[in-house]
């Protein structure tokens, strides 16, 4: 099947504020620190809830993108040891947190490049002059680096362990997602929120 569209981030979930939400409601996670990465146009949101839920999560401090420099937060991060830290995919470029520092990475969604983005239009439509798929020769191998990158921020060396939540659907229900989650490094995968409870219970 061919795409010749960026599919629509509503078809990913509902609310991108269930990431938060779900995460806060693990309880083994009160000790854990957590890294969310959000697209751009929902981070705002994603931020405006988490504050939203402060007194729930009191035992997981919240840093988030903005509050001070990137280099500031991430020493904050690794000095706290279970904060929730949220930033947009551009924050985490070149972050490095190895070790127990990092258990968990959250993408809310598969990390499209945004439609608006005049380059990125630019270069679509060229690729429509020239009678070329922009979805799946440019726009999805662009994705695909950026989940890779995600990954890569959990897993710094072979003795790294941790999870890496992707909270979109699209990976199981479109057909492009076999092509996102076949770039990842070998991992276990599992839908079953206690096999993830049992893992940080078990750690």
């Amino acid at each position: 099947m061919q795409f010749n569209t960026v599919p629509s981030p509503a078809e990913a979930y509902d609310d991108p504020n269930d990431v938060v939400s779900d995460v806060s409601d693990w309880p083994m996670m009160e000790n854990e620190p957590v890294m969310i990465d959000s697209a751009q146009q929902q981070l705002q949101a994603i931020i405006d809830f988490a504050l939203k839920m402060a007194d729930e999560l009191s035992n997981m401090p919240l840093l988030l993108q903005g509050e001070g420099s990137k280099n500031d937060l991430l020493q904050r991060f690794r000095h706290l040891g279970n904060a929730i830290l949220v930033g947009s995919q551009s924050f985490w470029e070149g972050v490095d947190v190895r070790g127990e520092a990092l258990s968990l990475v959250v993408i809310d969604k598969i990390p499209f490049a945004p439609p608006d983005d005049p380059v990125l239009s630019a270069r679509i439509e060229q690729m429509k002059k020239e009678g070329r798929n922009a979805f799946m020769e440019y726009q999805l191998p662009r994705a695909v680096i950026n989940v890779k990158q995600g990954a890569g921020r959990l897993i710094r060396d072979e003795t790294d362990r941790g999870v890496l939540m992707i909270c979109d659907p699209r990976l199981l229900s479109k057909p492009y997602g076999r092509r996102v989650w076949q770039s990842l490094p070998p991992m276990k995968r599992t839908r079953e929120l206690q096999v993830v409870l049992d893992f940080f219970a078990n750690r």
